[in-house]
């Protein structure tokens, strides 16, 4: 098997290290960063059974775009791209079939445990908030993408596993209503920090609050059911994080499943 990962920041190398313990020790690896490792020009004419973009969001497309030949998987970090409407341009893509966008917190019991109450819930309010300066100690988080709209940041890009895995479960909204701004001073360089959210349905309503500036984390789910019942459900760091082996495992099993359509449509109704 042959495996091609394109940028080996923290989330390259973390899917690098889960497809070395899952796949076949002789299955080789290539490596494509903007500071070390192969040019993209030099092997995306090669034939890949997975191919990994762990890019800066703007340039998913671009780099997707560059392999053709693409056996089993095209994983795409989320979001799948910014604007929404650059990912048309995977419509007549050879792998579109086999497009995977990561969004984890699919696997994790988090979701595992609103997905068993959702038939029952009426009413919730989905929270993830946590410090952009903390993120990436020995950086300086202003140079991040994530600071940077032109990079694709902003927060509701950055957060978008909320919105992924409410939309998983309980389906797309009738109705949307976003504030999607920079409030914070010095936290972004012009890049959206704070996002208020209201989702919808025929029968529900969900509000979003998803913040850079909190210094405490805070990434949870509360909600009422038709009988008036309140639950609490939260997912710290560490379970989140445990989301990305069962991700893997799930796709290698069963092939790609957080594909192309649903992905564009998501980032259509959120106006990225």
């Amino acid at each position: 098997m042959k495996v091609c990962i394109v940028g080996y920041g923290s989330i390259g190398k973390r899917h690098h290290e889960i497809l070395v313990s899952l796949l076949h020790p002789d299955t080789e690896y290539t490596i494509c960063d903007v500071n070390f490792g192969a040019k993209i020009e030099e092997v995306c004419q090669d034939n890949f059974d997975i191919v990994l973009v762990c890019t800066d969001t703007i340039s998913h497309v671009d780099v997707a775009l560059m392999f053709e030949s693409i056996n089993q998987i095209l994983f795409i970090e989320k979001p799948i791209s910014f604007p929404f409407e650059d990912a048309r341009r995977l419509e007549n893509h050879p792998a579109k079939n086999k497009i995977h966008v990561g969004c984890n917190i699919r696997f994790t019991p988090f979701y595992e445990k609103i997905r068993k109450e959702s038939q029952s819930i009426k009413s919730a309010s989905i929270v993830s908030m946590s410090h952009l300066p903390s993120w990436r100690p020995g950086t300086n988080h202003l140079d991040s993408y994530s600071a940077n709209t032109h990079l694709g940041g902003g927060v509701l890009l950055d957060f978008i596993h909320e919105p992924d895995y409410v939309a998983s479960i309980f389906g797309l909204p009738k109705k949307v209503m976003i504030s999607n701004r920079k409030i914070f001073k010095g936290l972004t360089k012009d890049a959206t920090d704070t996002c208020s959210m209201i989702w919808e349905y025929e029968d529900k309503t969900f509000t979003f609050t998803l913040c850079y500036g909190s210094k405490a984390y805070a990434r949870n789910f509360s909600c009422i059911d038709s009988e008036g019942n309140s639950k609490f459900f939260e997912i710290d760091l560490a379970e989140f994080r445990t989301g990305y082996e069962p991700q893997w495992k799930h796709i290698l099993e069963h092939g790609p499943t957080n594909g192309y359509n649903n992905c564009v449509e998501l980032l259509r109704i959120l106006e990225l």
